[in-house]
């Protein structure tokens, strides 16, 4: 008998890297299976990760999960993603 988990998450999760760009981005999202503290409380969102080693952008990078505060002004060239939710039932 094995301890049971209190959270799993499935991603599906693309990364890039583009040289002539200057951009390293690495998105992910979560995937139906994935819950916290029981399988019946059901996770779902986005994360992404990009980074700018040259170009207009070079050296500014942005972590984000589940989106932005909404009174943060989002530059255009970063990354929008599913905003962070769960559902129980």
């Amino acid at each position: 008998m094995g301890i049971e988990p209190v959270a799993e998450a499935k991603l599906a999760l693309k990364a890039v890297f583009i040289p002539a760009e200057g951009v390293f981005r690495v998105e992910a999202n979560l995937q139906k299976g994935s819950y916290i503290l029981s399988k019946k409380c059901h996770l779902s969102g986005g994360f992404a990760f990009y980074s700018w080693f040259s170009g207009e952008h070079e050296g500014d990078f942005v972590l984000t999960l589940g989106g932005y505060h909404p009174k943060f002004k989002v530059p255009s060239h970063y990354p929008r993603c599913h905003d962070s939710n769960w559902s129980g039932n």
